[in-house]
């Protein structure tokens, strides 16, 4: 998990109309993802759903000697983890190849490809996803280290400290307190524990997203900059998009291999809806494509869009 930003305001691309138009997004391509599926991903889904039954399976058993395990770690984002791990290749090539059927489909002068990340990028992409998910609930264990020989106020002071720093980086100051403060108010009916894992749940969802973007990134080639501008600007529909597709995996984790699977038909969706098709000549530090990159990673668009969903809502401008 990166460290928190401080910043003074929230990022101006996280609001209501973008995370619901990220929201109609993940709707509607959720309906049309098996378009884009051939025989040979639709049995690498059934057996990837084969895989994450016996995960869940196997955790079942070891929440028998941990008790609750998924207070401990959030399994469906593991076992999402471990098919990354898995099935590195066949998600790049199910993203890829989802995203040029669709831009034939609107523009078949268009051809989407992108660059085929190398086999030392895969590698590093299978260590990120797992690292990323062990720091995570590495941070959460040693919260809880500190909080257990401290008195109730003290540690739900700390709690409060600590989840107001986190969710600052992400919604700024004054959103900050007041959803710190709600879920104080909360926590004091159920527990300091349930406050820790509102908070880890954004860290998770947060890992969502880089997932889901990873074929993206690896054929684009961004920067690590260049990615976190990217992120940052499109932050609002992003959240939207990701936080369907992450309930079903948190909430059934024995279905969460597939659907984190399948769900990469649908960010090729997302990917056209914010984004330009690749220059062709697409090679890494062309000028075609650094032109490209600088009127990306900007959304230059997004006024544009908000508009026509605000348009088709009804709503006035």
């Amino acid at each position: 998990m990166a460290s928190p930003i401080f910043v003074s305001r929230r990022p101006t691309s996280l609001n209501f109309e973008e995370g619901a138009m990220g929201l109609g997004i993940a709707l509607t391509s959720s309906t049309r993802c098996h378009q884009f599926l051939t025989a040979e991903e639709r049995t690498l889904a059934l057996k990837a759903a084969g895989a994450s039954v016996g995960l869940h399976l196997l955790f079942r058993a070891l929440s028998l000697a941990v008790g609750d395990l998924g207070s401990v770690c959030n399994v469906g984002v593991l076992v999402a983890c471990l098919t990354e791990c898995a099935l590195t290749s066949q998600l790049d090539i199910l993203f890829w190849a989802s995203l040029h059927k669709l831009s034939a489909q609107r523009k078949p002068s268009v051809v989407q490809l992108g660059v085929p990340p190398s086999r030392l990028q895969r590698r590093r992409r299978r260590l990120e996803a797992l690292a990323r998910f062990v720091q995570t609930h590495l941070h959460k264990a040693a919260l809880l280290l500190v909080l257990y020989p401290m008195s109730g106020h003290w540690g739900r002071a700390l709690v409060c400290l600590w989840s107001y720093i986190q969710l600052q980086s992400l919604l700024g100051q004054q959103l900050a307190a007041a959803a710190t403060a709600l879920l104080a108010l909360a926590s004091l009916r159920l527990s300091i524990l349930w406050h820790i894992n509102c908070v880890c749940h954004m860290w998770t969802l947060e890992l969502c997203i880089r997932l889901f973007l990873a074929p993206y990134f690896g054929g684009v080639h961004f920067t690590k900059g260049e990615q976190d501008i990217w992120i940052q600007t499109r932050l609002g529909v992003l959240h939207g998009f990701v936080l369907l597709i992450y309930i079903l995996i948190a909430r059934f984790p024995y279905l969460s291999a597939p659907v984190f699977y399948i769900a990469h038909a649908c960010v090729a969706v997302l990917i056209e809806r914010v984004t330009d098709p690749l220059p062709e000549n697409d090679t890494v530090g062309s000028k075609d494509m650094s032109r490209w990159t600088a009127t990306q990673v900007l959304w230059v668009d997004e006024r544009e869009l908000v508009d026509t969903a605000r348009a088709n809502a009804g709503l006035p401008e």
